[in-house]
């Protein structure tokens, strides 16, 4: 099971779209697994958090998707 943070960016005046997913949101995606997972007890899954980057120029043009896959593991 993949839980996904999908960031997107006009520019890159604020740096590429996965460098916003902080410590602290990353932790806050992880409560929300956490407490999903509760609620929906699934047996023999692999739980993972993914990230999808995207960055689009001035018309809104896509200029650049990446999936990561994995892009963090949860501290312990």
């Amino acid at each position: 099971m993949a839980f996904v943070e999908v960031k997107t960016r006009a520019c890159r005046d604020y740096g590429a779209p996965e460098a916003a997913i902080t410590r602290s949101k990353r932790r806050e995606i992880e409560t929300v697994a956490r407490a999903f997972l509760a609620d929906h007890p699934v047996r023999d899954v692999d739980v993972r958090f993914d990230v999808v980057a995207i960055e689009v120029d001035r018309e809104r043009r896509l200029t650049r998707y990446d999936h990561i896959e994995g892009a963090w593991r949860p501290d312990g």
